[in-house]
């Protein structure tokens, strides 16, 4: 419940920093030239697809910050096989590439611990 809560407020920050967003999405549109749309692996519509990797990539490393490691395992291996699949898994396999995309476009809720490395 606290991934999900997490997940609906950083929608709010979306919409807050939407130009930011927009543009962060032009550049994921360049690495993943094709994404999933519909359930389970995709959003709604493809636009939705490439803001959720924004979404779920800020509520994985917010995760990491507040939960022991054994709980966001927890979280992360019930969200990978849930709902939005692909992003889920694409967020956990490229964590890397795609903090680079939001550091370019400061998009970040705050401090962290380094998100979801490999050893969480």
């Amino acid at each position: 419940m606290l991934s999900t809560f997490i997940h609906e407020q950083i929608h709010w920050y979306a919409v807050q920093h939407f130009p930011r967003m927009k543009d962060a999405v032009e550049e994921l549109k360049i690495i993943y030239p094709t994404v999933p749309v519909g359930y389970p692996n995709g959003a709604r519509d493809e636009f939705s697809t490439y803001l959720h990797i924004i979404i779920n990539w800020l509520e994985l490393d917010a995760i990491s910050v507040l939960l022991e490691k054994n709980e966001y395992e927890e979280v992360v291996d019930f969200l990978k096989k849930d709902h939005y699949r692909w992003i889920y898994n694409m967020v956990i396999s490229d964590y890397d590439v795609i903090k680079k995309v939001l550091d370019k476009y400061e998009i970040q809720l705050g401090k962290s611990k380094g998100g979801m490395e490999s050893d969480k």
